[in-house]
């Protein structure tokens, strides 16, 4: 069976937003772009913080260009959430020899603004016999799992488990 993450993350600023510039109304396809994000210099806060507006097959995307992720949304409401678009994680664990139906992933934000909430994600795993285990930096240790049992009817073949990330959680990576 696979890992499966949420589709979009939500992440959180650590900070204050500054206004920004009537020149600086910018806009992405169906995204707009507000301060502290931008696309022309002088627009965003500093280099973590630009936007490349990128063609794709479904029109042009707004991508942070320190890490590479599609900036969704940005809310400054008193929240300061940004929503990414990161890829579903899927891993065949069960044949590790069958790199065919794997797909690991890793999200680094150490050194930005940026860190996943832990109100608004989940870590876990889907299906059978599969362990969700979140280490701390030094990857011995563990600071929360979970453990789908094995299968042995279709109730526990559609079963799942989850973990509460951490605060300040800022990287994951997927392996089997």
């Amino acid at each position: 069976m696979g890992v499966g993450f949420v589709l979009y993350f939500i992440l959180h600023l650590t900070w204050l937003i500054r206004a920004s510039s009537s020149d600086c109304k910018e806009k992405c396809g169906d995204i707009d772009i507000r301060s502290p994000f931008g696309i022309k210099t002088g627009c965003y806060h500093n280099s973590r913080f630009k936007v490349t507006c990128n063609q794709t097959a479904d029109g042009p995307k707004p991508f942070i260009s320190s890490n590479n992720l599609e900036l969704l949304d940005w809310s400054s409401h008193g929240n300061n959430i940004v929503i990414i678009n990161n890829p579903v994680t899927y891993l065949n664990c069960v044949d590790k020899g069958n790199n065919d139906n794997t797909s690991p992933s890793n999200v680094h934000l150490q050194g930005s603004p940026f860190f996943f909430s832990s109100r608004y994600n989940a870590f876990g795993s889907i299906g059978c016999g599969n362990l969700a285990t979140i280490f701390h930096n030094n990857e011995t240790t563990r600071t929360s799992r979970c453990l789908q049992e094995s299968c042995g009817d279709l109730a526990s073949e559609l079963g799942s488990c989850y973990v509460t990330i951490s605060e300040n959680f800022t990287s994951y990576t997927s392996s089997c």
